[in-house]
Parts: C-alpha cells; sequence; structure tokens
C-alpha cells in the first residue's frame, strides 16, 4: 500500500473512532437528568464541534459513510435555498447526531413490518415491482424523507418521528435553526419561511437517512 493509501486507511479508521465515540452519547438519561434540556443540547453542540474538527483534520469532507452521503449528495439539491451554508451542512449535522441518540425504542420488526404494509398498500397505485425488497426499502425511505410523501408512506413516516429518540433530536434542530438565524442575510417574511422550512427537510433527511442506515434498510440507491 502506497503513501496515499495509508493515509486514506488512518482516515478510515480515524473517522470510525470518532463515530463509535459519539455512539450513545445522547439518551434520555441525559434528557431527563437536566429539566431545562440544556444538558442535552450542551452535548449535542460538542458533539457537532467534535465533527466539524474532524472536518478541517481530514482530507476528505465525507464524513457520513455511504450509501447515506450517496442519498444526500443526490437529494439535497431538491430542497430550496440547498445551496445555504446551514440548509447544504443540515442533513450531515441530523444524520451525526443521530447516529449518537440511542433509539432503544425503535423496533426493527416494526419497522420491517411498516416497509411492507407501504408497498403492500401502494402496489395497485404504481408500476415499481414490490416484490423486490430494495423497491420496498426505497419507497419507504423516499417516503419517510418526505422529499416526496405519499399516503401509503405515512404510517412508517408517523412511527419513526414519533419516536422519543426523534423527538429529543427534533428540540435540537429546533435550537440550530434559532442559532442559525443571527447570522442569515436580510429576508422578506416569506423567504424566512421557506429556508426555516428547507432546513426542517434537510435536517430531517439526515436523521431519517441514519435511522433506515443503522437498521441496514437503506439501499445502495433509488
Amino acid at each position: 500500500m502506497g503513501l496515499f493509501g495509508n493515509a486514506a486507511k488512518r482516515e478510515r479508521e480515524q473517522l470510525e473512532q470518532l463515530r463509535s465515540a459519539r455512539r450513545g452519547r445522547l439518551s434520555a438519561e441525559l434528557w431527563d437528568s437536566d429539566p431545562s434540556e440544556q444538558a442535552y443540547l450542551d452535548e449535542a453542540i460538542q458533539i457537532n464541534l467534535d465533527w466539524v474538527g474532524a472536518l478541517h483534520e481530514m482530507r476528505s469532507p465525507d464524513l457520513v459513510p455511504r450509501p447515506a452521503a450517496w442519498w444526500i449528495e443526490n437529494l439535497l439539491t431538491k430542497i430550496q435555498y440547498w445551496d445555504m451554508n446551514e440548509v447544504a451542512v443540515a442533513p450531515e449535522n441530523g444524520y451525526v447526531l443521530s447516529e449518537a441518540e440511542t433509539w432503544v425504542e425503535l423496533d426493527a420488526t416494526e419497522v420491517d413490518r411498516l416497509i411492507d404494509s407501504v408497498a403492500e398498500a401502494a402496489a395497485p397505485r404504481h408500476s415499481s415491482d414490490f416484490s423486490s425488497l430494495t423497491v420496498r426499502q426505497i419507497f419507504a425511505v423516499l417516503g419517510v424523507i418526505r422529499l416526496k410523501p405519499v399516503p401509503e408512506t405515512e404510517p412508517i413516516y408517523e412511527y419513526i418521528v414519533g419516536q422519543p429518540s426523534y423527538r429529543r433530536l427534533d428540540c435540537v434542530r429546533d435550537h440550530t435553526e434559532i442559532l442559525n438565524s443571527v447570522f442569515l442575510p436580510e429576508m422578506t417574511d416569506d423567504q424566512r419561511e421557506i429556508y426555516e422550512h428547507s432546513f426542517q427537510k434537510a435536517w430531517h433527511l439526515g436523521v431519517a437517512l441514519e435511522v433506515f442506515d443503522r437498521l441496514d434498510r437503506l439501499p445502495d440507491h433509488y
């Protein structure tokens, strides 16, 4: 292995160490330890600082593993204001913090059941071959990330956003959005509303992809 190969290997190892170190740092116990929620927010901020620090240290900026990075690259541009920095980094930010959450109530068996029920409900109205597991998973992912919401995906979407881990992360998203507003350029009320909606969609994109990724239900492509 040459010089560049060794450097790439070290980066992969460093990235995996960083990912391992943040897993489980956000939890119900941390949330409940401080009624003001500040302990949880402080930990989330520190995880973000660690992530930003790693971005500057590594040659490769791709700190979200594939296939999630591929999905983000191909879907982010479908969100308005995607080229604003705050929106552009929101999916990776959401993914990183979701990876740090415990998601202890998340049931892989229930997710699989909901993926199958989505396909069963959608099959009569769509031409896709829902006998394929990959097709069923792609359809569910596209519905849950809400860039192309369809009625059949509502149950699995509600299941994921109803998880206690998701609700805790959404408070961090709200806090981050408020902090970002200080640095936004001058906007009309309509523009600000579009920005806020775009930021929420971009953040949710990262969180949802991480949930499917941790369950090994995220296809390599769509």
